[in-house]
């Protein structure tokens, strides 16, 4: 069983939500909203497989990671739960609940990557080639502001002092595998499946990042119908580093309480 690596938020006697990160991120990425947001549920967020500290073994595709999380459910003697997911942790939560419709209560998608244009991931995943490491955490934050709006380099710092890691050659870098990102990003060109059993979903999408674009909107609509809920937010796609209040408050009225 490859077991994940899970960070947990709120009380255990509370509503379970299973939360799920994005391409390069962690599980951790979700503590402040949940912790400020969601006081009551129970969260518990993965590391996915080569990313955080869970495990980088191959395969990474999609299935592989929905597999993953059907192993969490099964660990936490969870059933039907409520799923949130970012970015890719929005394509997942898609992907549980066409292939596992018995386990997802209800789903919440903060700006989800799914079926995006081939040259667009293409340049990501050649991008990802990179060795990103820095002599100094205080090199990786300047660098990481260089590349995002003034909004969220509070939060990105945070996260970067939080799980940066000291790899043995002395530099500095964010613990994901390379490899699997740039996998992932080449994974997240494919269509998603149709949902045979819908559940109640809340569509975020962060309108400033363009990554929802009208196919994948009618994708959603056709396979949710009535079920799907969408809110538009004049924000980029880290939506919740940009601007925890708005987004706070759009995920607790959907998941709180």
């Amino acid at each position: 069983m490859a077991m994940l690596t899970l960070h947990r938020n709120g009380p255990v006697d509370g509503r379970p939500l299973l939360a799920i990160h994005g391409i390069t991120a962690h599980g951790r990425r979700f503590d402040r909203l949940c912790v400020e947001y969601l006081p009551d549920r129970h969260v518990v967020a993965p590391d996915l497989r080569g990313h955080g500290a869970s495990l980088s073994d191959t395969p990474w595709n999609l299935e592989t990671h929905v597999d993953d999380l059907v192993e969490v459910l099964d660990a936490l003697s969870w059933g039907q739960v409520d799923v949130m997911g970012h970015s890719l942790g929005g394509n997942l939560a898609l992907r549980l609940l066409a292939a596992h419709p018995e386990r997802v209560s209800r789903v919440l998608l903060l700006d989800p990557a799914f079926a995006l244009p081939t040259p667009f991931t293409t340049t990501l995943a050649n991008g990802a080639l990179e060795d990103r490491s820095f002599d100094s955490v205080d090199a990786m934050v300047a660098a990481d502001r260089a590349t995002r709006p003034s909004a969220a380099h509070a939060a990105a710092e945070a996260d970067i002092r939080l799980v940066a890691t000291q790899s043995a050659d002395g530099k500095w870098r964010m613990p994901h595998s390379r490899a699997a990102v740039v996998a992932m990003w080449a994974e997240l060109s494919r269509a998603l499946p149709q949902v045979p059993v819908c559940r109640p979903t809340m569509l975020v999408v962060a309108t400033q990042a363009g990554l929802v674009l009208d196919d994948q909107r009618a994708y959603l609509i056709r396979e949710l119908g009535p079920d799907l809920t969408t809110v538009d937010l004049d924000l980029g796609h880290m939506l919740y580093w940009e601007d925890l209040e708005t987004t706070g408050r759009v995920v607790a009225d959907y998941l709180g309480g």
